[in-house]
């Protein structure tokens, strides 16, 4: 009966931890149209945000920025780069709620990585 308690507790804890390692797909275009895929993991009060975009890991911190009509985004890597992306279009949820179904970027630091005017859709299954 112990073991089976043991197991049982193993197992439930591991569920938790890959639970916690599945990143949310955000996919997009760029200005001239090339479709992106980036990867989103979420960090925590002791880890950092992971995003990986063409097969290269930026770690960093994303935030909201009140802004009108919807907040904003902002990542910030370890290195320092900023990157900002705008609300630009707007749905409603089922319960009426505004959300925000597709955001800009209008600022980058790194052209290279993610050009500005780059733009990501909301994936439809996110809350």
């Amino acid at each position: 009966m112990k073991r089976l308690i043991q197991f049982l507790i193993g197992g439930i804890l591991t569920l938790s931890t890959l639970g916690a390692c599945v990143p949310t797909d955000i996919m997009g275009q760029k200005p001239d149209k090339t479709p992106v895929k980036l990867l989103f993991y979420p960090g925590g009060v002791r880890l950092d945000d992971l995003v990986v975009f063409e097969g290269k890991s930026y770690f960093g911190t994303v935030e909201t920025i009140e802004n009108e009509p919807l907040d904003d985004l902002k990542f910030t890597t370890k290195s320092g780069k900023i990157f900002i992306a705008e609300c630009t279009a707007i749905s409603a949820t089922k319960a009426g709620q505004q959300q925000c179904a597709e955001y800009e970027i209008y600022r980058s630091d790194d052209e290279t990585v993610i050009p500005e005017r780059t733009v990501l859709y909301r994936p439809r299954w996110l809350k």
